[in-house]
C-alpha cells in the first residue's frame, strides 16, 4: 500500500486504517492530518514507523482539535521528541474521544514527558 492509498482509505469511511511503515515523514503526515481533520468514520490509525518528526506530530495533534471520530493513534516508532508530545498534550485537552496514544520510541524524553 502506499501513503497515496492509505489516504483513499482514510477518506472513504474506513474505520481503521494501518499505514505502518511507509516513510510517511512530516509531509505526509501533513497530507494526513489534512484528511483526518474532516474525517468523521475512523476510529483506529496506525502510524508507527514512518520518521515523523515534530513537525508532522504538530500538524497530527492540531488535526486531533477538531476531530471527533478518532479513539485510538499510534505514532510509536517515529522521531516526534519533545515538542512533538508536547503537541499531542495540547490536543488532548480538547480532544474528548481519543482513549489511547501510543508515542512509544520517539525519543520524548523527560522533557516530552511532562
Amino acid at each position: 500500500m502506499t501513503i497515496a492509498q492509505g489516504l483513499r482509505l482514510l477518506q472513504s469511511g474506513e474505520n481503521m486504517v494501518k499505514m505502518e511503515g511507509f516513510g510517511v515523514g512530516d509531509d505526509g503526515a501533513q497530507r494526513i492530518a489534512a484528511v483526518l481533520r474532516d474525517s468523521g468514520t475512523v476510529r483506529a490509525l496506525y502510524l508507527s514507523k514512518n520518521a515523523i518528526g515534530p513537525r508532522g506530530a504538530r500538524a497530527l495533534a492540531e488535526a486531533l482539535k477538531s476531530n471527533r471520530s478518532l479513539k485510538e493513534l499510534l505514532v510509536s516508532n517515529n522521531a516526534v521528541g519533545p515538542q512533538g508530545a508536547d503537541s499531542f498534550s495540547k490536543a488532548l485537552r480538547s480532544n474528548t474521544t481519543l482513549t489511547g496514544l501510543c508515542l512509544w520510541n520517539n525519543a520524548v524524553g523527560p522533557a516530552g514527558a511532562k
